[in-house]
């Protein structure tokens, strides 16, 4: 719709979003109505009536920003973890750096069975998002040791506390191996994640003989 302003004619957008681009555009770390209102000139309102949100979208008014777009980065399982992090610590950290909305599909692909990195955003917030991305990838390793299979249900009570306090994931072969008293976990992270994680676990081996 076109509006008659002194003289000047102005343009009114009306641009459904999907609910989960609403982080991205309506609130921080982004800050994106403010900097489009600055950089474009334009006026900007949100209608967050809840008849909106049952179908999952939101109006928002503008006059032609770059448009919101949606990549994937397909991962293994245990890089999924360990690029989102505990309790999302840092998909958060990579949000604030970006601007852009980075989450993972909870369920894997039927044909590959890997897990999707989803960013969201505005395209240089997502280009942003990707690389570094891309250098968390560059560094998460993955590194076996073994332990005593008697110890399995100790280590296995340890996962969650490695992934906060490390950002390393573990995960335990689970082939059965009755001929064998060592079961082998293999550690996901970064190099010094990695470091620390081995460090942890010895120590609490040692401590518990």
């Amino acid at each position: 719709m076109d509006i008659d302003d002194g003289g000047e004619q102005r343009r009114r957008q009306h641009v459904e979003l999907p609910k989960e681009m609403d982080d991205i555009v309506l609130a921080p770390p982004g800050d994106q109505v403010e900097k489009i209102k600055r950089d474009s000139d334009a006026s900007i309102s949100t209608n967050k009536a809840p008849s909106l949100q049952y179908d999952g979208r939101r109006t928002v008014t503008d006059d032609g920003t770059d448009a919101l777009i949606t990549k994937r980065i397909s991962v293994s399982y245990e890089v999924a973890q360990v690029i989102i992090g505990y309790h999302g610590l840092n998909s958060m950290r990579l949000e604030t750096i970006s601007g852009a909305k980075v989450s993972a599909d909870h369920a894997p692909n039927d044909d590959t069975g890997e897990h999707a990195i989803v960013i969201s955003g505005f395209p240089k917030a997502v280009e942003k998002a990707i690389d570094l991305i891309n250098e968390d990838r560059r560094e998460i390793q993955a590194y076996n040791i073994s332990i005593p299979r008697h110890r399995k249900r100790l280590w296995k009570s340890q996962k969650l506390k490695i992934l906060q306090r490390f950002n390393a994931f573990i995960k335990f072969d689970d082939a059965d191996l009755n001929d064998t008293p060592f079961r082998t976990i293999t550690i996901t992270g970064a190099p010094r994640a990695i470091e620390e994680t081995i460090s942890y676990i010895n120590g609490i081996a040692e401590a518990r003989r």
